[in-house]
């Protein structure tokens, strides 16, 4: 009898490990970020695909599941979580143009890639995701970001996918 029970405590202390493997793998969220290192504030304006998809990875503002928020920043890269705050843009036309002024020293979450790791702007992305930007275009001092240049603008940590606009 204790045979058995050495045999099967391993084979139940495995399954279980396996079980919350699965689970905890399959909720990993990539935010996405535009973080204001200036001393001023920044204002961007943000075009999307008019097109809508169910899944976009980029936020549109009439959209209840969405919710723009400020943070924080711990450090030059790091956003501090506890910090959130709800913020409102200015919707220009369609729901997929909008206007917002980021404060100084704050990140501002713009986008959100569930269950999967983002590697670039044109990877095949599942659950039917999309990749929606079209443009971000900043008020001074910055190139216009576009789906193609996209990733040479952004580093990936432990927060998120964050774009570090500085002085």
């Amino acid at each position: 009898m204790n045979r058995i029970i050495e045999i099967i405590y391993p084979i139940r202390i495995i399954c279980w490990i396996s079980i919350l493997l699965l689970f905890t793998s399959c909720s990993k969220v990539y935010k996405f970020f535009i973080v204001n290192q200036t001393s001023a504030p920044l204002k961007i304006d943000v075009k999307l695909e008019k097109d809508r998809e169910s899944s976009s990875i980029f936020f549109y503002p009439d959209t209840t599941r969405d919710v723009f928020s400020f943070y924080e920043m711990q450090s030059s890269k790091s956003v501090d979580f506890g910090t959130k705050t709800n913020c409102k843009v200015d919707t220009m036309n369609h729901f997929s143009h909008y206007r917002v002024t980021i404060p100084p020293n704050k990140a501002f979450q713009y986008g959100r890639l569930s269950n999967q790791r983002y590697e670039r702007y044109d990877q095949e992305f599942i659950n039917g995701q999309t990749f929606n930007l079209n443009q971000i275009h900043f008020s001074v001092g910055h190139p216009d970001i576009r789906p193609e240049n996209f990733d040479h603008y952004i580093t990936t940590n432990q927060s998120g996918i964050l774009m570090v606009i500085n002085n």
